[in-house]
């Protein structure tokens, strides 16, 4: 008997041990993934999804460090409600133009999607989608270009609005599952177990 319980006990050593293995591996592979890489775009983007996200080259990029409603998201200006989100994805339409993008992003979010910073023509366009009050400060940064907005009553801040974060919470982030890939369940296991996979926005 107490060979058996021996045995049983290396085995489940081994198992524990084949876990924790597999574990380190995935978070190998996420880290991976996750890691600073330098890239820079140039060109004309073939879609802009919303006030902060364009495809560039095939690439999705959303832009670094601003947050605009989402696409389906309303405000209300003058007592009446209006689709903020549509709004603030023809702002960045217009900003762009007919002139060509370039983007520099050094990581991606957990969506797989290139943070970067983008301008066009000259004009930065993360600064000015805060500025013309079509967007808001995600993280540190933008807060100068914010209160001009705010101050002049540009864009959102001509009425009222949800924080586009909040507004996804609410909808359960309905408006982005479709870029999470499954990675991320990895990135998020790692994180609960005390290993670090990267960072996201």
């Amino acid at each position: 008997m107490a060979r058996h319980g021996g045995v049983g006990r290396t085995a489940g050593w081994r198992d524990v041990a084949l876990a924790v293995s597999i574990l380190v591996a995935l978070s190998m592979v996420a880290d991976r993934l996750n890691q600073p890489e330098e890239v820079a775009q140039g060109g004309r983007p073939t879609s802009i999804h919303d006030g902060d996200t364009l495809t560039l080259n095939g690439e999705k990029i959303r832009l670094i460090g601003i947050d605009a409603p989402e696409l389906r998201q309303v405000c209300r200006r003058n007592g009446e409600a209006y689709p903020c989100g549509e709004a603030s994805r023809d702002a960045l339409i217009d900003l762009v133009g007919s002139r060509a993008v370039s983007c520099k992003a050094t990581k991606r979010d957990r969506y797989r999607r290139l943070l970067g910073d983008c301008s066009a023509g000259g004009v930065d366009l993360n600064a000015e989608q805060v500025r013309s009050g079509w967007a808001i400060p995600y993280g540190k940064g933008f807060e100068a270009e914010q209160a001009e907005a705010r101050a002049a009553r540009l864009g959102m801040w001509a009425g009222t609005f949800e924080n586009p974060k909040k507004w996804r919470q609410r909808h359960g982030d309905a408006a982005e599952l479709e870029f999470e890939p499954i990675v991320e369940w990895f990135v998020r296991l790692g994180e609960r177990l005390g290993i670090k996979t990267g960072s996201s926005e």
